[in-house]
């Protein structure tokens, strides 16, 4: 099959992060492009993934993601009769390719995935007329979550018949074959290597919380460290929390990091402090790392983990910090959480998540 996936920009999102992982077990005989609005975001390292796997990657702009020509550049593609199936992701997108479809005779299959159970658009009820006549022109509208199929059926119940759950994955393999990495890793910003390494990884955005982190650290003894990886338009803020608690010595930035499977391996204890998810990519890869974890107890979390062990209200630092504390004195249940989540997280293989989506694929073309 000849299969387009389409995003804002190939950057540093869990979306796109999605696709750079799973479309090289395509595996043969599917011919696949990635076709980005804009190359404003993206991320130079996960542009060379996907192409040395084959995968050709197609820029419309170069500028921001609203523009009127981006209508014309997707009815030119979706005419051109190059794709067996148009697969779409996140907000313009969806509109873009909606609209443009319907100037255009003949179209490829239609997919579209929700990644998130809230955005600011699912919050306004006056919108909601206007988003199923969009989602109307999907052939198949995807949840990666049970939470995210419950909250489309409830806004579209006239579409319930479209809506299909496929779960996000994590590439197991990846993760069980990481290597421990050395203390060198984090010695060059920390350097006792006795210290307790909590690690997050994740943008920094409002939705992410990292301050509720920062602050279960300032509760925490003086061995604790902690550790960021990512970046985003909050990190200064969050930068500047950790110089006015005094902690800007035990709270490290390290920036976008390709490592990630390492570093999740190598720290003491994975975090993260999310306000909602769709459905947590960091939380499978943070069980698969063979590390405990613990998430805030959301959606998108709550319902990838075993059981509350793994969870800590959200915005509550003493929380966090008492589970951590727990976690960390205590041999016994580290091990457990690190065999539960281990043996949870099976059930979320990357390569079951693509079979499910060619078997979509192939259903739709045989309507």
């Amino acid at each position: 099959m000849k299969i387009a996936h389409l995003c804002l920009s190939l950057g540093k999102g869990g979306a796109e992060k999605l696709l750079v992982d799973s479309l090289p077990m395509y595996g043969a005989g599917h011919d696949i492009t990635i076709i980005q609005l804009s190359s404003v975001l993206e991320e130079p390292t996960y542009i060379a993934t996907v192409e040395a796997a084959g995968i050709k990657v197609v820029t419309l702009g170069t500028g921001g993601f609203k523009k009127l020509s981006y209508f014309f550049q997707i009815a030119k593609l979706l005419r051109s009769g190059g794709f067996d199936v148009f697969h779409v992701h996140l907000f313009p997108c969806l509109y873009y390719v909606s609209v443009a479809a319907r100037f255009v005779k003949k179209c490829p299959i239609l997919v579209v995935t929700e990644h998130s159970n809230s955005n600011g658009r699912s919050n306004k009820a006056w919108l909601n007329p206007i988003e199923k006549w969009v989602y109307q022109k999907y052939d198949a509208i995807v949840a990666v979550s049970p939470n995210v199929e419950a909250m489309l059926k409830k806004r579209f119940p006239g579409l319930a018949a479209k809506i299909h759950q496929i779960k996000n994955g994590v590439d197991l393999d990846r993760f069980h074959v990481a290597q421990q990495g050395e203390a060198a890793i984090f010695a060059a910003e920390f350097q006792r290597p006795s210290a307790v390494k909590l690690f997050m990884t994740s943008r920094f955005a409002p939705p992410k919380d990292q301050q509720t982190v920062i602050m279960a650290l300032r509760e925490l003894p003086e061995n604790f460290a902690l550790f960021f990886a990512g970046d985003g338009p909050e990190m200064e803020q969050s930068l500047r929390l950790a110089q006015q608690l005094g902690l800007e010595n035990r709270v490290h930035f390290l920036g976008f990091r390709n490592d990630i499977p390492q570093l999740m391996r190598t720290s003491d204890i994975n975090v993260l402090s999310s306000l909602y998810e769709g459905l947590s990519g960091v939380t499978l890869e943070a069980m698969a790392s063979g590390r405990p974890f613990l998430g805030t107890d959301v959606q998108g979390i709550n319902d990838v983990v075993p059981d509350n062990r793994f969870l800590f209200e959200k915005q509550n630092p003493t929380a966090l910090a008492r589970k951590i504390l727990a976690i960390s004195n205590d041999p016994v249940l580290q091990s457990a959480l690190i065999q539960k989540g281990l043996e949870h997280v099976r059930q979320f293989g990357m390569r079951q998540m693509v079979a499910a989506y060619l078997n979509l694929y192939r259903e739709l073309k045989t309507r």
